[in-house]
């Protein structure tokens, strides 16, 4: 009986596959994306890669300090830089935790965010934590103001075009 079932559906999906063949269509160029992404809310922000193939975008902190993020899957949380906050006059202040990175161990910091401007998006306020880069060894080559971690790319549904180095977020 159950052989017997078994032969049925597969005629049944045989005829199905026939009958609607798949068609394939050639994925959207960066037009179509762009059109299709923005009708859906998100708003698009260049990305570039650096020397370290990693891909950065540029932002505004707080409507008009320019800066620089790194885009990244491995951090769980996005990261501010303490020193160029401090060349901004950005003020933080201590959380009494402590940040841990392969041995590398320092104090944690937050940082109140009136906005972050990403392309034509303006999110927050956000709470984000801070930390002195230079005392991680994984982190002392980076020029960056900090690192966009999962945090921030779930919370704004974000959506990366690798292909034409395009990220999409839906802002607030």
């Amino acid at each position: 009986m159950t052989q017997k079932l078994l032969a049925t559906a597969g005629v049944l999906l045989l005829i199905i596959m026939v009958t609607y063949p798949f068609q394939a269509s050639p994925p959207p160029d960066g037009e179509d994306m762009l059109a299709a992404m923005q009708q859906l809310g998100y708003t698009a922000v260049e990305l570039r890669k650096n020397v370290q193939h990693e891909f950065e975008v540029e932002a505004k902190l707080n409507g008009d300090k320019k800066i620089t993020m790194i885009l990244s899957f491995q951090a769980t949380n996005t990261i501010f830089n303490t020193e160029r906050l401090d060349e901004m006059g950005v003020k933080y202040q201590k959380t009494g935790q402590k940040f841990e990175v392969n041995g590398d161990k320092d104090d944690l910091y937050a940082v109140r965010t009136d906005s972050i401007n990403i392309g034509n998006g303006k999110i927050g306020p956000e709470e984000l934590h801070c930390l002195e880069f230079d005392e991680f060894d994984v982190f002392e080559d980076y020029r960056v103001t900090g690192i966009l971690g999962r945090d921030f790319l779930l919370k704004h549904h974000a959506v990366i075009d690798f292909a034409d180095q395009m990220l999409y977020i839906k802002p607030d």
